[in-house]
């Protein structure tokens, strides 16, 4: 589900995260484990049971058809403005491994192809399909990181490990004098990465139905 949920901007992103500002995303992290935690707790046993389907379900019934069908619609309309973001940051470094092999192909030409490629494979081998991609794209990102990883300690120069530890690379939240001075302050990326798991894995339909049973 981690694989699946996690985007080309998470990708290109956290790495820079991680170089300017140490390992504080993984402290992050924590704040989504408990988050996952409630969510497994309080959320799925509503959902799995068959009172509620969606959080629009709920939103139907404490306040009406009506209310359903805008927040509906403005998840639709901005799942789709996000998903168009993400596609075409996918495409930036797609394009830019392809000019470096002198194969000049268009922005569009790309998205298009990629679109194409993930509704053919869709529409011919539905779920299954689906799950098999999502089996691929967990098991590039573990070998990728491996990878990574093996690079980066053939390459370090000796003494590398303790300069980035006495530099402070390896602590899991940044120390301010106030809490919520910064993102990544114990407080603030436990109980924010929390609430947002709380909002994204327990409200978000799209995460919604990754973890909801076939039965639901």
């Amino acid at each position: 589900m981690v694989a699946t949920e996690t985007s080309t901007l998470t990708v290109i992103s956290v790495p820079g995260v991680a170089f300017g500002n140490g390992m504080v995303f993984v402290g992050l992290a924590l704040g989504y484990l408990l988050g996952r935690a409630i969510v497994a707790w309080k959320f799925l046993p509503l959902y799995s049971s068959g009172r509620m389907l969606s959080a629009y379900d709920y939103l139907g019934q404490r306040f009406g058809a009506r209310m359903q069908r805008v927040a509906s619609a403005t998840f639709l309309g901005t799942r789709v403005l996000a998903e168009a973001v993400r596609l075409f940051a996918g495409m930036r470094p797609l394009t830019a491994m392809l000019a470096a092999t002198h194969m000049a192909v268009p922005h569009m030409v790309l998205l298009t192809t990629v679109v194409g490629i993930t509704l053919f494979y869709t529409l011919c081998g539905g779920l299954r399909a689906v799950v098999w991609s999502d089996a691929i794209q967990f098991c590039l990102y573990l070998g990728g990181s491996a990878i990574c990883a093996a690079l980066l300690m053939h390459g370090l120069p000796a003494g590398s490990f303790s300069a980035l530890q006495h530099a402070g690379k390896f602590a899991l939240f940044a120390h301010a004098s106030t809490p919520f001075s910064s993102a990544f302050t114990p407080i603030a990326a436990i109980g924010g990465g929390t609430l947002m798991t709380l909002a994204s894995h327990g409200t978000d339909q799209l995460m919604v139905q990754r973890v909801l049973p076939p039965a639901a």
